[in-house]
């Protein structure tokens, strides 16, 4: 039994499957760092720069989600500051449970104006008002300064920042946000996260437990704003500056809800793809090379409370176990494609592409179903990479290293028993 398992350990640990597995690992290692002519990739880089394969979820297989009807969206669009305390009284006459303005007012203008400005965000209840963190220390692991809106406009307002997370030259894509953050040695919170806490504070408490420094954004939907690529993505309501000082609304949308105000363009029906507070996100039908935004800041905060309410959370799943994975398959498979070559033959090249095939696929599948119903995202890239070239490489093991190491021992061995020979015969002759 022990001879056995010792045999066993034997042809896991240091046979031809072991030693093929540490060669294709060593060559995609070599691949990553031979210096490429980035001149000739950059096309399809800045193309797929902000593409992950979990976006497929959003933009073609989620399509059947409900809308939120906790959250109604108001467009402020190019309104005057007295025009947007006349959005915010009638707003306010209906009864919201909570009001965020997703805008900035940091000068004072006209005093009759901002008067009467003043005088509609004192009015309302559980107002939030955005802020901006500036200037990250790396020293203290803090911002050192907080934006917010002139003084005399906050007085009756929540503060909560509204920093989205963006990488540059990355078309200012839309993924994830910080749930809170240090600012001059106090706490503060995101938007989002705020307005959810003044409306359900228990769901919102526990986004805040979870202890994630960044959370990703599990997108419900969109408004309509003229984008028909993302016209059955609608999850929201969303009311035009007209059609709030018109009062042209049902009232019971309003009452006991969450009414975020901020900026969706010059009108919510105008056809105007580019826009500067608009931001790609993974609804967007087109998820490789995009060429226009398709959400709104405000709109992206109306999702994050969505998802706080909802406690639709996304999970990354632990690197160690991520990367276990990762080796498991590729481990797997290498067992596999030497079963194939040793006993295939002729048929090697076929089946092995079809299982490569296949099982690419499967992997890909495997990823985005298990985001889709299970809210885990797990990187399977590595097993992917190591799969597709596993069977050349392979090849390139068993045909051309195996015999070059063979003839290299038989070498040695020969001429050692050659060597062996002449010293028996040396000895003899002195004898």
């Amino acid at each position: 039994m022990a001879n056995e398992m010792s045999r066993f350990l034997k042809w896991i640990f240091f046979g031809d499957n072991f030693w093929c597995t540490l060669w294709v690992f060593l060559m995609m290692w070599v691949i990553s760092v031979i210096p490429i002519n980035t001149e000739l990739i950059n096309p399809l880089e800045e193309a797929l720069n902000d593409f992950k394969m979990t976006d497929l979820v959003y933009s073609t297989i989620q399509e059947d989600l409900e809308a939120d009807t906790n959250i109604v969206l108001v467009n402020i669009g190019n309104l005057a500051r007295d025009e947007v305390a006349e959005q915010i009284n009638i707003i306010n006459d209906y009864e919201p449970k909570v009001v965020g303005i997703d805008a900035f007012f940091r000068t004072e203008k006209d005093p009759e104006i901002d008067q009467k400005f003043e005088k509609a965000l004192l009015r309302t209840k559980n107002l939030v008002l955005v802020s901006k963190l500036n200037r990250f220390n790396e020293a203290t692991n803090q911002f050192d300064t907080l934006e917010t809106s002139h003084p005399k406009f906050i007085k009756n307002a929540n503060l909560a920042y509204a920093n989205m997370i963006t990488k540059e030259n990355d078309f200012r894509t839309s993924r994830e946000f910080s749930p809170k953050e240090i600012s001059k040695n106090k706490e503060e919170v995101f938007f989002g996260v705020k307005i959810a806490s003044l409306f359900n504070p228990e769901k919102a408490e526990k986004i805040l437990s979870r202890g994630y420094e960044k959370e990703q954004i599990n997108f419900k939907g969109n408004i309509f704003s003229g984008d028909m690529y993302n016209s059955n993505m609608i999850r929201f309501t969303a009311l035009d500056y007209d059609q709030v000082l018109s009062r042209q609304f049902d009232p019971s949308l309003i009452k006991g809800k969450i009414v975020l105000f901020g900026y969706m363009g010059e009108s919510i029906y105008d056809v105007k793809f580019w826009d500067e507070d608009k931001f790609y996100t993974p609804l967007n039908k087109r998820y490789a090379g995009k060429s226009f935004p398709d959400m709104f800041g405000v709109v992206v905060h109306a999702n994050v409370i969505s998802m706080i309410l909802r406690e639709k959370y996304i999970d990354i799943l632990d690197d160690r176990l991520n990367l276990f994975i990762n080796l498991l398959i590729c481990i797997i498979n290498v067992y596999i494609f030497s079963f194939l070559y040793k006993r295939m033959h002729y048929w090697y090249d076929g089946s092995s592409l079809l299982f490569q095939l296949i099982q690419s696929v499967g992997i890909f599948f495997c990823i985005l179903y298990i985001y889709y119903y299970f809210y885990i995202e797990i990187s399977l890239g590595l097993a992917l990479v190591f799969l597709l070239l596993l069977g050349n490489f392979l090849e390139i093991y068993y045909g051309l290293l195996k015999p070059s190491f063979r003839i290299y021992i038989l070498k040695k061995i020969f001429r050692r028993k050659i060597k062996n020979k002449y010293i028996k015969n040396e000895n003899y002759k002195l004898h």
